[in-house]
């Protein structure tokens, strides 16, 4: 699904690499603050990539059933 469907997984993973790379420079020593805030962020971008999954997984099982189309990237 990730191999087909990229170009969402890049634009919706995106903002949350910023947001580690922002983290990392806030916290150079990598100290607790640094943990809970990867680990923070890291939970949110697993909750929203399974989102995808799920929704891209839905319409293409939808599209099987109705014999259409299933439109990739």
């Amino acid at each position: 699904m990730r191999q087909h469907h990229g170009k969402q997984f890049n634009d919706l993973t995106a903002p949350f690499h910023v947001r580690m790379e922002t983290a990392a420079e806030n916290d150079p020593t990598f100290g607790v603050d640094y943990l809970t805030e990867v680990g923070s962020i890291a939970a949110e971008q697993n909750r929203t990539e399974n989102a995808l999954l799920k929704r891209l997984t839905e319409a293409a099982m939808q599209a099987d059933a109705s014999k259409t189309c299933f439109a990739l990237d």
